[in-house]
């Protein structure tokens, strides 16, 4: 799923207002998936939450995660960090729905010190 600015959540339209707050606020972006497969599988094998530049550049990653991590009732939150200097880092949330899939939430930001975003990222 793209990371960026959702346009909808659970297929809902999302209105766009535009940036708001400070100016120096680092804008932060979001990408939410629901996999088919149980958070246990996801769990017993070597996994990782790989972030590309954009579906036009696939084969770049510029953030990158191992599932794993600290579990908190049905989630496991873990962090990403940069990949290939883009500057952008992220933390992941997983946690298992009442269907036995798997929720998976991406934040990333770019924190270089050139600040904002030049393109929105795919993970």
């Amino acid at each position: 799923a793209d990371v960026g600015v959702p346009a909808s959540v659970e297929g809902t339209p999302v209105p766009a207002a535009g940036e708001v707050g400070s100016q120096a606020a680092i804008p932060a972006f979001v990408s939410v998936t629901r996999l088919d497969v149980s958070m246990e599988d996801i769990l017993t094998g070597e996994h990782a939450i790989n972030v590309h530049k954009s579906a036009q550049d696939i084969g770049t990653y510029i953030a990158c995660g191992e599932v794993g991590g600290i579990r908190y009732g049905d989630t496991i939150q873990f962090g990403l960090h940069e990949q290939n200097n883009s500057g952008y880092t992220g933390v992941a949330l997983i946690s298992s729905d009442e269907q036995n899939r798997t929720n998976v939430v991406v934040y990333l930001a770019k924190t270089a010190p050139t600040g904002g975003a030049s393109s929105t990222p795919s993970a």
